[in-house]
């Protein structure tokens, strides 16, 4: 297994940054502009994420750093980067709909917003609803959110993100994710740590 690992690992690593030196990115995405955003997090835990993309807006790379909490079927989450040389902060939160805990498709809808420089560039707030699917011991979880963008400065639109997280040790892993509107489309990457309580 730690043979596995050493060679798994570091090409998971090589591949991800690859990927980010060939990702495109826009400003329409629900969490955080520039970053496609997978749904936010419920069920008793917390989360941490880490993400990146090349932007076509801007010279300098697209980050953002977020945290959530889940508390039973609601998940709330928040976080920071930049994006076109400009600081960018994001919040949202969820309520589950139905699924989760064991089962293996979880549903929610979930309402968030974004601004740019605190509004001074462009702001957004995105209403959607978002689905999961995961089996315990099977590392790949895909998921897709569909949202409606309300923006100012930029245009109304609806929106779809698909993507999936690839956990390779328990409550650690990756996580990919591609955005498409009528706008420019944008490829997202990034690296999580999530600890949640089995069945909640």
């Amino acid at each position: 297994m730690r043979r596995l690992a050493r060679v798994v690992i570091p090409t998971l690593l090589l591949g991800f940054a690859a990927l980010l030196a060939h990702a495109q990115s826009a400003g329409a995405q629900t969490l955080l502009p520039g970053i496609p955003s997978g749904p936010i997090h419920t069920g008793t835990g917390i989360t941490v994420s880490l993400d990146g993309s090349d932007s076509e807006d801007s010279d300098e790379l697209t980050w953002g750093l977020s945290a959530g909490a889940g508390f039973s079927r609601f998940g709330l989450m928040g976080g920071f980067g930049s994006f076109s040389e400009q600081t960018s902060y994001g919040a949202g939160g969820a309520m589950r709909l139905f699924g989760g805990g064991t089962g293996p498709i979880e549903v929610s809808t979930q309402l968030s917003a974004w601004s740019v420089d605190l509004g001074k560039q462009v702001s957004a707030v995105n209403p959607g609803i978002a689905a999961k699917f995961s089996v315990f011991a099977i590392p790949l979880k895909p998921w897709a959110v569909v949202y409606y963008q309300f923006a100012d400065n930029v245009d109304d639109q609806l929106r779809t993100a698909l993507g999936a997280d690839f956990n390779f040790f328990p409550g650690l892993g990756i996580h990919a994710g591609y955005d498409f509107g009528e706008s420019r489309d944008t490829w997202g990457l990034g690296a999580h740590f999530q600890f949640g309580v089995p069945g909640e």
